[in-house]
């Protein structure tokens, strides 16, 4: 994939700042602090929402703040990979503190059992309807060059954001970025019938709105399998 007439730019702290406000004022002007959770990088950022909006959920993502700091400066949870909180033993203190972690509570880590048989997904072996799931496939799946499909149909609505991702087992060269994300496919439910692929790196990623990606349009995503795929060759 290659970028095609867009000019990268970061225009720093001010910026980002700017527009934390202005996402705050828009909040407040809709009346929907209840609704939302907050997401960032920065941590700077993070503590601004939650000086001037102290009721906000707030959860860090940069994965290098330990779990009674993110507490203690009254966050909701923190966001980072997994192994971000198995190599720093993070995950008991974080259930101590009640810090939520991904998408769900600590706390509830261990008690369902999710598989999927025939097609449909089970939940201790009894038919569920989810609103949000997580597969995961490392330590079971892991390629460098070749192909990779994907068979999927989508969910529909504003709000969603269903997603076949890549990233390395072994975070040879750091935290995200550094190691790299490669996005098969993601799809963003405010944009209908559309689909996109992206490559995150140290230099190129969406936190510096550098990220190098490409958007297709599919005819029928929410009613009908389509094969997701990427060929990722050596040059």
């Amino acid at each position: 994939m290659k970028q095609k007439g867009t000019k990268l730019t970061n225009m720093g702290k001010e910026r980002d700042f700017f527009l934390a406000k202005k996402v705050l004022q828009m909040v407040r002007k809709l009346k929907a602090e209840a609704w939302l959770d907050y997401i960032s990088f920065s941590y700077d950022i993070c503590t601004y929402i939650i000086s001037n909006s102290p009721k906000a959920k707030v959860a860090y993502l940069n994965g290098d703040v330990a779990p009674e700091k993110v507490k203690a400066d009254g966050f909701f949870g923190s966001d980072y990979h997994f192994s971000v909180f198995k190599n720093n033993k993070w995950i008991e203190t974080s259930k101590i503190l009640d810090l939520t972690k991904k998408d769900y509570p600590i706390r509830t880590i261990g008690a369902t059992m999710l598989a999927v048989r025939d097609g449909e997904i089970m939940k201790n072996n009894r038919q569920a309807k989810y609103t949000s799931a997580r597969m995961a496939t490392r330590k079971k799946f892991d390629w460098k060059y070749g192909r990779l499909e994907v068979r999927a149909m989508l969910p529909k609505g504003r709000g969603i954001w269903p997603a076949i991702w890549m990233l390395p087992t072994d975070w040879k060269y750091g935290n995200w970025p550094k190691s790299g994300e490669i996005d098969v496919m993601e799809h963003v439910g405010y944009n209908p019938d559309s689909v996109h692929g992206t490559v995150h790196t140290l230099a190129f990623n969406h936190t510096k709105g550098t990220q190098v990606g490409e958007a297709l349009v599919v005819e029928d995503p929410y009613t009908a399998y389509h094969i997701y795929a990427i060929e990722w060759y050596e040059t």
